[in-house]
């Protein structure tokens, strides 16, 4: 039964990770989709108390989030994957597929400042921002969604699907 919620989530990752590159977000559908199924794996497998824990599981990535997305550091689709991951795997799986999906998302995101030769100058945006903040003691989106240049925008949706694959895999090692 592990197997197949692994596989049922990163299927839903992988569709995730194409919606993302092609749309530039992650139909709520799918959302719907992937903690559908992952519930009801937890469903015949633990009965009530497994969807219970399904519900719990879902909402703990949401409300440790929800700051990073109010400051549109994260879109509300990638906080929901999250979400879709801890109602598969419950909430340890969950946090280390945060931290790992950072890593690999600082990771892509270096790789690609250096690629456009912009590292100094998002550098800069970064340290304004902050002063910014620190100053007018106000929280102002970090990123305008409008603005869709390929050097600037990072599909977080790839470093979330990657991190889980990574952590499925090194669940059988």
């Amino acid at each position: 039964m592990e197997l197949s919620k692994q596989a049922c989530m990163i299927l839903t990752l992988a569709i995730a990770v194409y919606m993302d590159f092609k749309y530039y977000k992650v139909d709520n559908k799918l959302i719907i989709i992937g903690i559908s199924i992952g519930s009801l794996h937890n469903l015949a497998q633990q009965s009530l108390y497994g969807l219970l824990c399904s519900i719990i599981w879902g909402m703990i990535p949401i409300g440790l989030l929800f700051f990073l997305y109010i400051s549109s550091v994260l879109g509300a689709g990638d906080i929901k994957l999250f979400a879709v991951i801890g109602v598969f795997m419950r909430t340890s799986f969950c946090f280390r597929a945060i931290i790992l999906a950072f890593v690999i998302g600082a990771v892509i995101s270096l790789a690609k400042m250096v690629r456009y030769g912009i590292v100094v100058s998002r550098l800069q945006y970064f340290t304004d921002y902050v002063l910014e903040v620190i100053h007018t003691k106000k929280l102002t989106p970090y990123y305008n969604v409008e603005e869709k240049n390929r050097e600037y925008v990072i599909h977080f949706s790839l470093p979330i699907g990657l991190s889980v694959v990574i952590l499925c895999i090194l669940s059988y090692v």
